[in-house]
């Protein structure tokens, strides 16, 4: 482990890069939250659709029905929690880059401030 102190300007640098991460970021997590959104909506209207279908054909009891809408929408419904689970992973991404990015600026912060009081 080093012990040596940071240059102040190694640390400015670091939060340079932590920034230009938190920007490609914020603009993947705008994507997958897009398309986690058109997962969604194909779902829903799929999943209505085949509920329809299965209540008018009088499948049975509303159970049998949303479960018979359910089967017949199987990979919309994987795709909906899997679009969802990667926007999850892009939001955590983005909440690590900023905390490292406030961790840093402390220490900057607390840089400048030995090296003004020395």
């Amino acid at each position: 482990m080093n012990t040596n102190p940071l240059p102040q300007v190694h640390i400015e640098h670091d939060i340079e890069k932590l920034l230009e991460r938190l920007e490609k970021v914020t603009h993947e997590l705008a994507r997958r939250a897009v398309a986690a959104a058109e997962a969604e909506h194909a779902y829903k209207i799929a999943y209505a659709q085949q509920l329809l279908l299965a209540k008018a054909a009088a499948v049975g009891p509303v159970v049998l029905c949303e479960a018979t809408a359910l089967v017949a929408c199987e990979t919309l419904h994987l795709e909906r929690l899997t679009t969802a689970a990667v926007r999850h992973g892009a939001e955590e991404a983005g909440r690590n880059a900023r905390a490292a990015c406030d961790a840093l600026r402390s220490l900057n912060s607390n840089h400048r401030a030995l090296v003004a009081g020395s």
